[in-house]
């Protein structure tokens, strides 16, 4: 326990020369508690401001206060949390984040932050993912026209792709994901510093968004080129000619993207998958209003007739499911692959909990047979290890 009042923290702070404040943060951050008592309001901003210069660029400090004279303190720190109480509001009006009670910081750290921490790197990675899987599909396109500069999709498809079709199912991901319940979060406290190391967003993640982008628009474009007749010269079918080839690989980015994001999903809840669904049905009855003849002589003459065309052509369903399925698996496989070789500690967190469950179930008789056909996977929890837990019991 380290104690400091404020004549003494004047003296470090304000008469004290630099080795002497690095001494004390020192001291500070080696002790388990450290309580500062009879400080100005400018006192507490200082001291913040001193944390913040010696513990390192790369970490973030957290202020939390009750009362206006906090206020100065909670504007200083990267992060401030004000708590609803008898000295008044000011600390709430000034504060990046407000509780009841300080009790809740608990559940502030630990769940719904943690929680946002990584729904935001996912929010992230797949905004950049799904807008490479379009805009490479034309990229790829581009060597069939000599490079013109001819688009493979249509003004008002491309304008509709982040708006209409796959941007509120990345909202209500964003809003509701979790990976872990909040029982499990408080059981494992690691878990919370998986969002302080950057596990949840940084270089290697957003590379394997843009690599997973590169891949499905490469499978996208090829696969219904090869089948639909635009990739080579002598193959032509009613649906070769670009606008009807261009509107079915972009029906079929619809379809990845959103198959991707609940792919990625830790929990499909209904508002999810109402949404998916809200998303990625209403695109083929836009497409059709686009290409009526009284819609598209205003927008593009040339596009009228080509919903019809490409609806009504048994192949491009099957392409459709063909691309579909070939993207699901191959990110099937790779987080499979990851799983088995690599897990992290939320994976193993959630195969424990699975786990820990069927083996609460096998003791009453209902799964008796589960211990017989699987084991514990390597580096999980092993089954007696899981009977000893009560991560289950939630």
């Amino acid at each position: 326990l380290l104690a400091v009042d404020g004549k003494s923290l004047y003296t470090i702070i304000d008469e004290g020369s630099g080795l002497m404040q690095q001494i004390f943060v020192s001291l500070a951050c080696s002790s388990r508690t450290v309580v500062a008592f009879r400080l100005a309001p400018a006192q507490k901003a200082a001291l913040v401001n001193l944390v913040q210069m010696f513990v390192g660029k790369h970490r973030i400090c957290l202020a939390v206060g009750d009362g206006s004279n906090d206020v100065s303190m909670i504007q200083k720190a990267h992060v401030g949390v004000g708590i609803f109480g008898a000295e008044g509001r000011g600390a709430v009006n000034s504060a990046d984040f407000a509780i009841g009670q300080f009790r809740y910081l608990r559940s502030l750290l630990f769940v719904h932050g943690r929680w946002n921490s990584r729904r935001i790197g996912t929010v992230i990675g797949y905004s950049f993912y799904k807008n490479f899987l379009l805009v490479l599909s034309m990229v790829y396109y581009s060597p069939s026209t000599g490079f013109s500069g001819t688009t493979l999709f249509t003004g008002s498809l491309l304008m509709s792709y982040n708006l209409l079709f796959t941007g509120l199912p990345v909202f209500i991901a964003g809003v509701y994901d979790i990976d872990v319940h909040a029982d499990a979060a408080y059981s494992e406290a690691k878990l919370y510093l998986l969002g302080l190391g950057g596990t949840y967003f940084n270089w290697l993640v957003l590379g394997g968004w843009l690599l997973r982008g590169i891949i499905h628009a490469f499978i996208n474009y090829f696969v219904s080129a090869s089948v639909l007749g635009g990739l080579t010269y002598g193959k032509h079918t009613p649906v070769s000619d670009h606008l009807s080839l261009g509107t079915w690989c972009y029906w079929n980015c619809v379809l990845i993207a959103n198959a991707t994001l609940l792919l990625h999903s830790k929990a499909w809840m209904d508002w999810q998958l109402l949404g998916t669904a809200v998303s990625v049905f209403p695109c083929l009855i836009v497409v059709a209003i686009l290409s009526s003849p009284s819609t598209s002589m205003w927008l593009k003459p040339s596009f009228a007739g080509v919903a019809e065309m490409v609806i009504l052509f048994l192949p491009c369903w099957i392409t459709s499911f063909f691309v579909v399925t070939i993207c699901i698996l191959f990110d099937l496989t790779c987080d499979f692959c990851r799983r088995q070789l690599m897990p992290d500690l939320v994976e193993r967190m959630q195969d424990f909990l699975t786990r820990g469950g069927m083996v609460k179930a096998a003791q009453d008789g209902k799964l008796e047979s589960f211990l017989d056909v699987r084991g514990p996977a390597p580096g999980v929890y092993s089954m007696e290890d899981a009977e000893e837990k009560t991560f289950y019991d939630s």
